[in-house]
């Protein structure tokens, strides 16, 4: 359950805190649960300062806190693992930045291809990285497999390779901890004797399911190649065929099989096979019907599958075993206590650093940060546009955002597959020095932190296959919302016991990307006199981070509406009346266009000149553009 901390300042109330006093809980808040032992998502808003506070501070000099214990920071990204160990530099705390096995061995790093042979047609480092990568072996596990296939590699001479000398002096002569903080990346955490004992802290959500769309062959072929071991003519096919029928008893035979057989042979033809495929299989010959048939999910120790409902496999799902370290600390700003525990442990708690009225005003008073909501649609553009106006309104938006911005406005935030066409947008309406990122790479980045204007372009959305996914491996329940033909109804809606749940998974996705991506802006809330306004083109920005909402595009370009201008540019000057004739239209219609034509400078407006007094509209320049209000 989530909590408050209000122990920094004694009471919360409706006074805007400050960043000294909202920083203060948040250090409360990570000190007792490093003290406590106790495994905990703390729930602070972006920019507070989650990271800065773990990577500078002495931790060797809190023994009481960290029960003598290493701090080990753990980071999605080498750059954002950087970054970090750059805070820590800063402050002038002792830490190593740990690198993997793939960065330090020279032979990793392709300094001998050219003199060691290739391995299954492929260069030594290439083949090092596909065995680390696709494989998923540690790199000591796939260095050693190298030197199987090609003896001793020269990267072992002069008192062996660098990469098994990594952990060398995280502990001093006495056996004690040498560093404030260790910093590494999410991979680390399956190395048990690294993190055995120490204090974890997961800086944002790591994930650890293997997307297994760009190996599937490798895997079924893995399965096949440890099967063949069987007299029994085992196979993928027929495994699959078993869990789809739910054939208990051909199951069980698989079942026992593979509990009983050993993979440490090298397969021919594959060279290597993947290096958890025994539980894979295992759990795929565990695989129970749910979710009405749209999924079958399988468990063996710690390693989880989920299967399509044709059988394909969707997720391989293996978390790092953390139930031999001291404690777990979680760090986000918009956290997922589901996903968290999928991923970590079990009995995270959550605790919140401030109420959501605190985060409000400590975003708009504090930090200056503005969001408006545009329109009232979700806008989901995972994939691209859908259909062609998305896009004409797209480009009036950032249009209307230039004309009155100026120089100010020249960043802007989308999805990957639209990110391109937003660049020529804001290229087509002059913007210079344009800067673009996108869903997916947002988490700690602060390449616009210094901007004072913004445009997030639509959210992404996971699709409601993703959500059934994570809902199996939760193994909780609830389905896609269907109306009274039986198909998927309008909106994201889920029903069941576990819909909320649904709603979450949702949410991690499509509000909490927009929440990554306004989150960009205005990180220095020190600077109280720096102000920024971003703009979102999607409702499903949270309600919590929508200050107002306007409308957006309120009237586009039409082909009558062209054909309109294009009469009014020819004749020069026409009555509402000539136009409804010429366009074969109404006059109301008609007289809406003129006068939208007369609002952008268009036309001038001659009242009562005409003929029996009727108002003369001449053209003056310009070619129409969709009608956007922003609440300028």
């Amino acid at each position: 359950m989530s909590t408050v901390d209000q122990s920094a300042d004694g009471i919360a109330n409706t006074r805007s805190l400050t960043t000294e006093q909202a920083r203060r809980r948040l250090t409360n808040c990570l000190q007792r649960a490093l003290s406590d032992e106790s495994d905990t998502l703390i729930d602070a808003p972006t920019s507070l300062g989650k990271t800065h506070i773990v990577a500078s501070t002495p931790w060797s000099n809190y023994s009481e806190i960290t029960g003598g214990q290493p701090v080990i920071h753990l980071h999605g990204t080498k750059e954002t693992r950087r970054k970090a160990a750059e805070m820590s530099r800063h402050a002038g705390v002792s830490y190593v930045e740990l690198e993997s096995g793939l960065d330090v061995c020279p032979t990793a790093n392709g300094t001998f291809d050219t003199e060691l042979s290739t391995v299954d047609g492929k260069s030594a480092s290439k083949w090092l990285m596909n065995v680390v990568n696709r494989g998923g072996y540690e790199f000591h596990e796939a260095h050693r497999m190298l030197r199987s296939r090609l003896g001793k590699l020269p990267c072992e001479n002069d008192g062996g390779c660098p990469s098994s000398r990594r952990w060398d002096d995280i502990l001093d002569d006495e056996g004690e901890q040498r560093y404030d903080v260790i910093h590494a990346t999410y991979d680390f955490a399956y190395v048990e004797q690294f993190v055995e004992d120490a204090n974890i802290v997961f800086d944002e959500q790591p994930v650890f399911n293997e997307e297994v769309k760009n190996k599937a062959e490798f895997l079924k072929n893995s399965v096949n190649e440890v099967l063949s071991q069987s007299d029994d003519h085992l196979s993928w096919v027929n495994l699959v065929d078993a869990v789809l029928d739910q054939d208990e008893g051909l199951l069980g035979n698989y079942q026992k099989f593979l509990a009983h057989t050993s993979t440490g042979h090298r397969p021919s033809g594959l060279g290597y096979i993947h290096s958890r495929v025994q539980d894979i299989a295992g759990a795929v010959a565990r695989a129970e019907r749910v979710l009405d048939g749209k999924r079958y999910f399988g468990r063996t120790g710690d390693t989880l599958v989920v299967l399509g409902e044709q059988g394909s496999l969707r997720q391989v799902h293996q978390p790092p075993n953390l139930s031999d370290v001291r404690c777990v600390i979680g760090l986000d700003a918009h956290p997922s206590l589901l996903l968290w525990r999928l991923n970590t442990v079990d009995d995270l708690q959550l605790e919140a650093v401030l109420t959501s009225d605190e985060r409000t005003r400590w975003r708009k008073e504090r930090r200056g940060l503005h969001l408006v909501q545009v329109g009232r649609h979700a806008r989901p553009y995972t994939r691209g546009w859908r259909g062609k106006h998305p896009a004409e309104k797209a480009r009036a938006i950032i249009a209307e955002l230039k004309r009155h911005y100026g120089s100010t406005f020249r960043t802007s935030i989308s999805s990957k597959a639209i990110e391109g066409d937003v660049r020529r947008m804001l290229s087509g309406v002059g913007v210079r020095g344009l800067e673009t990122m996108h869903f997916g790479d947002l988490k700690s980045r602060n390449d616009f932190e210094d901007e004072r204007v913004g445009l997030v372009v639509g959210c992404n959305d996971p699709g409601d296959d993703r959500i059934l996914d994570l809902l199996a491996f939760c193994e909780l329940n609830a389905l896609p919302k269907l109306d009274e033909n039986g198909e998927r109804d309008y909106g994201r809606e889920f029903v069941g016991p576990n819909a909320d749940a649904a709603a979450e998974f949702l949410a991690s996705v499509r509000e909490n990307n927009l929440a990554q991506a306004v989150g960009r802006y205005a990180r220095n809330p020190q600077d109280e006199d720096f102000e920024a306004m971003v703009y979102v083109w999607s409702s499903a920005l949270p309600d919590s981070l929508t200050d107002s909402i306007v409308s957006g595009v309120i009237s586009r370009v039409t082909d009558l509406k062209d054909e309109i201008e294009q009469y009014v540019r020819r004749e020069g000057t026409v009555t509402k009346k000539q136009v409804a004739e010429a366009v074969d239209t109404g006059d109301s219609y008609a007289y809406e266009v003129l006068q939208e034509l007369a609002e952008q400078g268009i036309v001038t407006v001659s009242k009562g000149t005409g003929y029996y007094g009727a108002d003369e509209y001449q053209y003056v320049s310009g070619t129409l553009s969709p009608s956007v209000e922003l609440g300028f």
